[in-house]
């Protein structure tokens, strides 16, 4: 440590940025300077050495760290909100429960560091390295493009990709696979059912046209029962051709399967479970590509590959309670029937 630095911090900030602004050349040796719980809000410390320093409470709101070597230095309760650690070497600091709010720390050396309860919210974390780093319980983390190789996380982490990739990743991968089969099954099976319905349709109303045809064909001819015959046969299948006149109505396959010939509550319930599960399909799919790469690579996903499918989830969460209550619904629907048993079972 400079004596001569470090009794020119002493004096204030006013005086070490005056002193600093006149020398520029010169690089602050600060190595394990003793700043605990100093008042440095808005010091020029650019490319100070503080290697080792104990800066444990001390006050660095805007303070310019870019650049600085901060390697094993104590920062534990630190308010560095707004500060800039552009490119600042962090690595093994102690950082437990600091307040980096709004700060950057793009490009940072974080290796080894601690930041256990520390306060990230809105901090900038663009290319940060972050390997072997303890991220134990620390708030508004947002992993962007970050290394993270031996990274430490709470089991729980609430941080947007944290929650991706535990939600949507891993076992629950085929989890949300198996439920979207099964949602999916009984749509198939009625789309099915209903295209058989119409293809029996229309093979009635051609066997109806064909015995009506026959009939007049033979109507003035000596067979006259056969002709009655074929008359009766036309008749009674005309009761199973589709006619407006006779009270049928016209839809499309994909109307019944969504409920339109009942009514607006039934459509709007279907449309809400197919964006559901579409949505989530999506999230499952692109969530676990992301992490592919990121077990390749060590290498957490960009903030702008990931933030709008946490959006995107969090719309999820909501349709969810949507989901549960039709599946509890028509689950209690099903399992009420009746159902008669012979006697000798």
């Amino acid at each position: 440590m400079n004596e001569e630095h470090y009794a020119k911090l002493k004096e204030g900030v006013e005086a070490w940025n005056k002193w600093r602004k006149e020398n520029p050349v010169f690089r602050p040796n600060l190595t394990r300077a003793d700043l605990k719980k100093s008042n440095l809000s808005g010091a020029n410390l650019f490319d100070a050495n503080l290697s080792g320093a104990d800066l444990s409470e001390a006050d660095l709101r805007g303070t310019d760290l870019m650049g600085a070597n901060l390697r094993e230095a104590n920062l534990s309760g630190a308010d560095l909100s707004e500060a800039d650690l552009l490119v600042a070497n962090l690595s093994k600091a102690d950082l437990r429960e600091a307040d980096l709010r709004e700060a950057n720390l793009g490009e940072a050396d974080l290796n080894e560091a601690d930041l256990s309860d520390a306060n990230l919210s809105m901090a900038l974390l663009r290319q940060a390295c972050l390997n072997r780093a303890q991220l134990r319980n620390c708030k508004e983390l947002l992993l962007d493009d970050c290394e993270i190789e031996g990274t430490r996380f709470s089991p729980g982490a609430k941080d947007p990709w944290s929650v991706l990739r535990r939600t949507y990743s891993g076992p629950r991968y085929a989890l949300h696979l198996i439920f979207l089969i099964a949602f999916l099954v009984p749509y198939i099976a009625k789309a099915l059912m209903w295209t058989g319905v119409t293809n029996t349709q229309q093979a009635i109303v051609d066997l109806q046209g064909t015995i009506q045809q026959a009939a007049e064909t033979v109507a003035d001819s000596t067979y006259q029962p056969l002709a009655i015959a074929l008359e009766t046969a036309a008749e009674r299948l005309a009761d199973y051709v589709p006619s407006e006149e006779t009270g049928w109505r016209r839809f499309r396959v994909y109307q019944l399967l969504v409920g339109w010939d009942k009514n607006w509550l039934q459509v709007a319930l279907v449309l809400v479970l197919l964006l559901y599960n579409g949505v989530r399909w999506k999230l499952t799919s692109r969530v676990s590509l992301l992490r592919e790469e990121e077990e390749r690579s060590h290498y957490a996903p960009a903030l702008s590959d990931y933030w709008r499918l946490y959006q995107a989830h969090r719309v999820v969460q909501i349709l969810l309670f949507v989901a549960l209550a039709s599946f509890a619904y028509h689950a209690w629907y099903w399992l009420t029937q009746e159902v008669w048993l012979p006697p000798w079972l």
